[in-house]
């Protein structure tokens, strides 16, 4: 028998968001979370425990928005902290969909090699990661 693998995670998360009127907006929304996990008998390649908390900040106006985030994951049991700031900016179409341009980890500091250990550590550019994204309401 290999034995039990657990996850457990707890968390809370806040939202605010403000009507500057005209269709403006401001927003901004944190979270924080704690994840434990029991690996019984296997050996994982994950930390058996780490936190993380996320900040955010969005505004508004008409059909377009922006958003900066920045988030942080402390490994417990060691000195390994990690972090990066994340950017989108957004169109709202007139065809009820949403097109979104952004990029994560546009600033990021600390362990990379998260969460493998003994990982190679990837440099700035390799951790940044652009993307596009469509949403289409139905």
């Amino acid at each position: 028998a290999l034995g039990q693998f657990g996850l457990r995670s707890q968390g809370i998360g806040v939202r605010g968001l403000l009507d500057l009127g005209s269709r403006r907006w401001l927003s901004l929304d944190g979270q924080v979370s704690r994840t434990r996990v029991d690996h019984g008998v296997i050996d994982s390649l994950m930390p058996s425990e780490w936190n993380s908390g996320r900040l955010g900040l969005g505004m508004g106006f008409g059909d377009f928005s922006g958003r900066i985030s920045g988030h942080v994951t402390d490994i417990g049991g060691s000195d390994s902290l990690w972090g990066g700031l994340d950017i989108g900016l957004s169109w709202r179409t007139p065809w009820r969909a949403a097109l979104t341009i952004g990029a994560k980890n546009v600033v990021s500091s600390g362990n990379k090699t998260w969460p493998q250990e003994n990982a190679q550590a990837l440099d700035e550019a390799q951790s940044r990661i652009p993307y596009v994204q469509y949403q289409q309401d139905l």
